[in-house]
Formats: C-alpha cells, sequence, structure tokens
C-alpha cells in the first residue's frame, strides 16, 4: 500500500460501480452537472457560453461576477447581447439550462437560465470528473521481489526492531 501512496484502504482503491455511482450522488448536487472545462488537449481551461434568458439580464452588466445558484459554477459576463442574451467566461463548475444564476455583488438579482449554448472548452460532468479520477487508481505497482528484503529491514529500523 505504501509503495502505491495509498493511506486510506477504504477510498484510495478503485471504486466498483455501485460504490462509485453512491459516492458521486452523496457528493454533488447533480451528477450531470459540470465540474469543469477542458481545451482539446484534455487540459483545464475555462468554458465560454451563451446564456439566455427571458429579460432577466436587465440588472446584469459586461464584467458583472455570476455565481450558479442551482450547481456549482462562476464566471463572468463578457458580452451583453441584450436583457435576454450574455457571452459568459465559465472560471469554475459550469452552468446549464434550468439552472438559476445570480449577480455576485448583489445575490437578490438573479436569472433562470432558459437556454446554454456551449461556444469553447468541452464541458466535463461531475460523474465523468469522479469516473476517471477512480479509472486513474486501477494501476497498481507491484514491488520487485529483489527489493522486498532490503524494504523489509528499512522498515524494521525505522520501527525500532
Amino acid at each position: 500500500m505504501h509503495y502505491n501512496e495509498i493511506i486510506d484502504p477504504r477510498f484510495d482503491w478503485p471504486l466498483d460501480t455501485n460504490n462509485l455511482n453512491r459516492q458521486v450522488t452523496s457528493k454533488y448536487t447533480d451528477a450531470n452537472a459540470t465540474h469543469h472545462y477542458v481545451d482539446a488537449n484534455g487540459n483545464y481551461t475555462n468554458g465560454n457560453a451563451y446564456i439566455l434568458s427571458s429579460n432577466a439580464f436587465t440588472n446584469f452588466s459586461v464584467n458583472d461576477a455570476i455565481t450558479n445558484n442551482t450547481n456549482n459554477g462562476t464566471g463572468y459576463i463578457t458580452v451583453k447581447n441584450s436583457s435576454s442574451n450574455v457571452r459568459i467566461t465559465i472560471t469554475e463548475g459550469g452552468f446549464k439550462t434550468g439552472d438559476q444564476i445570480l449577480k455576485s455583488a448583489n445575490t437578490a438579482i438573479s436569472a433562470n437560465i432558459t437556454s446554454t449554448v456551449i461556444l469553447s472548452g468541452t464541458p466535463v460532468t461531475n460523474f465523468t470528473f469522479e469516473d476517471e479520477l477512480n479509472e486513474s487508481k486501477r494501476r497498481i505497482k507491484i514491488l520487485k521481489a529483489s527489493y522486498i528484503d532490503a524494504i523489509v529491514n528499512d522498515f524494521k529500523k525505522k520501527l525500532g526492531e
């Protein structure tokens, strides 16, 4: 376990499908909400999207920070096309149809998203993120037999035996 950097034997091993599903549903409000965005190389990136709402962006302005009140998500408005259509840069999490957003500087100002169009960045859902993390734990390193005696002796020295 030490060789594979496994500290918690309960959660550092890969989970089976049922336990993974239980973990995701207990950790996130919505398993299908966006966890983050990636670029073409799989690197974390900001997402860019148009979000629409029925004339609810009247009190929103360019550069206003926004927060997703329904799921996890933060960003800011980069373009205000109309009182029903804004372009946003998503810095964390995501925004999707049905979510409610709040103006970060004044949370009394809100809008319900009626449509979302992703312009750049590929969304990665909470479930996909947790599944990829879980799959990365399947690669287990096996110690060569020729090193076992040296490691056991070193471990005994550290224990003071």
